[in-house]
């Protein structure tokens, strides 16, 4: 695995975005698609783009807080002195998981309790997950984007379940080697 670079912009990035991908796989099974191309018109340097939870489903809700939490967690853990810069890049995840937390809590001390234990279990999960983290991030950097496919394998080859073989077929099957980016990356 190469290197990543705590003072690289892309590379920050594709450690937010990742630490999203595994925390949403961890709760969900699932991955989201994930970029680290600019986008302009939303302002923003990356996306992972997953589904929003049923606004019924307190459980869900509560992972999807979690998961937007993640990629703060995942900065910090990363780049520990750069906590101030790793807010910036949250900025609007946490507003998002703001809203999911209104939802949750009508009380305004309540959420604080609520948010503080969420942000503390993202942290955990990324410290936990790390090598994962990492194994997703240093592939979003080589390719640009990542399809939600792989990025569950990714995942998987480092929990055991998944080999680099696997991961190797599918990458043929939607076009990609290694060493190669899609066509044209499209922002999230």
């Amino acid at each position: 695995m190469t290197a990543l670079d705590p003072n690289d912009d892309r590379h920050i990035t594709a450690i937010h975005e990742a630490g999203h991908a595994v925390s949403e796989y961890h709760h969900r099974d699932s991955a989201p698609r994930l970029s680290i191309v600019p986008n302009a018109a939303r302002g923003t340097a990356g996306g992972a783009l997953s589904e929003e939870p049923n606004p019924h489903d307190k459980e869900a809700v509560v992972a999807h807080v979690v998961d937007l939490f993640a990629g703060f967690a995942a900065h910090v853990h990363f780049a520990p002195d750069d906590a101030e810069r790793a807010r910036d890049g949250a900025e609007s995840d946490d507003a998002t998981a703001a809203r999911w937390l209104e939802l949750l809590h009508d009380d305004e001390r309540e959420r604080a309790v609520a948010e503080e234990a969420l942000r503390q279990r993202a942290g955990q999960l990324i410290a936990t997950r790390w090598a994962a983290v990492l194994r997703v991030a240093t592939d979003l950097v080589r390719f640009e984007t990542l399809d939600p496919t792989e990025v569950e394998l990714l995942i998987e080859i480092e929990d055991g379940s998944a080999t680099a073989i696997d991961l190797e077929r599918v990458r043929c099957m939607i076009g990609r080697h290694e060493g190669h980016r899609h066509e044209s990356p499209t922002p999230i």
